[in-house]
């Protein structure tokens, strides 16, 4: 099997988990014997493959076209937090106004929005339940075609030989950014003396955000790690945690809850609809600040952390080799053929 994977703007735009899915997911199938091959970000056509896998919308409706007239399968994956966490009313909304889109614009501006992939394609791969019902309800794709694959965990948080780094208090790790809310929580921390370690370095075009940041740490309840890419060393610290949370507001399904659930570490999400639709009631869930139960729930994290049971986390954190093999499965359905790996295999 030949895989062709496309994202619509070069790999160096692309940061945290969504980075880290398109270098493992390639890796961990070729190691099951898939060929794996990059087009260009602004390559004009499409080669020849069984599969032309989109990793973002493509540049217009006619490169798609022209991969499906050359014979290529088309699976689509996009990142839809945005708009998956857009107001139902706002939703609602362009659910409605999709189909006269073309009337309004004509066909041709229509056309270089490349939209028309999402009702056309052999099969989408989404992160959640939630980004499934938007797939189908906002862009028009069916849902017998639509696919929820979450991000793989590296090996070493199901390394058990791993010894802890012992962590005085909760683990928050995120790049540094307005978006992952650091200066908030920061002083929540502070307000009401739960320590918190961050850990993650300053994202690009943030300098002051990060200053505002700094100025919070005191070593006491705020102190941040910086940068820590050794993940030998972050599944340590997972370890060593008494509790892993984010407070953001606006996520996907965050890597890194997933590689804490793996460790058997306390974790605690942001109550936000994409997240809470893949993992449910197994971990806690709060109200990301400046709202004003977040310092009770912070607290009550710190205090009493629950784990989420071993036999629910093995359910829904999958290894990347995992990953490779239902994303080979989705190929399989686009390519009309049967899938050829259990959907119930181990992570290991």
């Amino acid at each position: 099997m030949k895989a062709l994977f496309y994202v619509n703007y070069p790999l160096s735009w692309a940061h945290g988990g969504y980075t880290i899915r398109l270098r493992e997911i390639p890796t961990a199938l070729k190691r099951i014997g898939v060929s794996v091959s990059w087009l260009h970000h602004d390559q004009g056509e499409p080669p020849k493959g069984d599969i032309l896998h989109y990793w973002s919308r493509p540049p217009n409706d006619q490169h798609w076209q022209l991969a499906r007239q050359r014979g290529c399968k088309l699976v689509i994956t996009e990142l839809l937090t945005q708009g998956v966490l857009l107001p139902a009313p706002i939703r609602a909304l362009r659910a409605a106004a999709r189909p006269f889109l073309p009337r309004v614009l004509g066909r041709g501006l229509y056309g270089t929005l490349g939209l028309e992939i999402y009702r056309h394609c052999d099969a989408a791969i989404v992160l959640n339940p939630a980004e499934r019902q938007h797939l189908h309800h906002m862009l028009g794709t069916p849902l017998e075609k639509i696919f929820v694959i979450p991000p793989g965990v590296s090996r070493e948080f199901f390394d058990r030989s791993i010894a802890p780094e012992p962590l005085d208090g909760l683990l928050y790790p995120a790049f540094i950014c307005p978006r992952k809310n650091q200066v908030a929580v920061a002083e929540a921390a502070r307000r009401t003396g739960v320590p918190v370690y961050f850990v993650g370095g300053p994202a690009a075009n943030n300098d002051d955000y990060l200053r505002q940041f700094e100025s919070l740490v005191d070593n006491r309840h705020v102190y941040w790690l910086g940068p820590v890419t050794d993940r030998s060393r972050l599944s340590a610290m997972f370890r060593g945690a008494r509790g892993i949370f984010l407070a953001s507001h606006s996520e996907g399904l965050p890597l890194t809850l997933l590689e804490a659930m793996a460790v058997g570490t306390p974790v605690m999400a942001p109550n936000l609809r994409n997240t809470a639709s893949y993992l449910g009631q197994t971990i806690r869930f709060a109200d990301p600040p400046p709202h004003r139960n977040f310092d009770r729930q912070l607290r009550e994290f710190h205090e009493s952390p629950v784990v989420t049971p071993p036999e629910t986390a093995a359910k829904l954190v999958w290894s990347w080799d995992r990953v490779a093999r239902e994303c080979v499965n989705v190929y399989q359905f686009a390519m009309g053929e049967t899938k050829i790996y259990d959907d119930h295999q181990t992570n290991n």
